[in-house]
């Protein structure tokens, strides 16, 4: 029955100004994006966060990029950027995500994270990867098809050498 459950989830950081969320995902020019903490609390959530950055430095069509990293910060660019400055309430934030064909859901300090919901107002279907979201992170299991949608990669396959990024890829082509 808990399955069922009333959860509130994070609120949405969206902008309805951005014309590309309008788009088909299939039509917008990035494939990933990622914006999110990965500091250095000691968690397995961020250290996985970290790790998996690294691994992703390589993806072509996107723009991933990990803040509160232990190192000092620097601009945030258009690719992979292992530890920018920019908050997840900027306008840049908004934008990418709205020119995302997909929105990679890396698991935190717990098994969801609010990006899932930043990127399903922006019409960009969610890539999971938290073994546990299914679990315990996922509200209205039983009225949202959420397998329908959403894709799931394993965390065992970003602590593997090139595993999650070879699944990414596959994915984008």
């Amino acid at each position: 029955w808990w399955r069922c459950a009333v959860v509130s989830p994070y609120v949405a950081n969206f902008d309805e100004a951005q014309p590309h969320h309008l788009k088909p995902p299939a039509e917008r020019p990035q494939h990933f994006y990622f914006h999110g903490g990965a500091n250095n609390r000691g968690t397995y959530g961020y250290a996985f966060r970290q790790a998996a950055l690294a691994q992703l430095q390589e993806l072509a069509s996107s723009h991933l990029s990990g803040i509160q990293l232990p190192a000092g910060a620097a601009p945030c660019r258009g690719a992979v950027t292992t530890n920018c400055q920019g908050g997840r309430n900027s306008g840049a934030f908004r934008e990418h995500m709205a020119r995302s064909r997909f929105n990679l859901v890396l698991r935190g300090d717990s098994p969801s994270s609010r990006r899932l919901y930043d990127g399903l107002a922006a019409g960009a279907p969610p890539g999971l990867v938290s073994d546990e979201i299914w679990a315990v992170g996922l509200p209205f299991q039983c009225l949202v098809p959420w397998r329908r949608f959403a894709w799931t990669v394993g965390e065992a396959a970003f602590v593997s050498e090139h595993g999650g990024r070879a699944e990414l890829e596959a994915l984008a082509a």
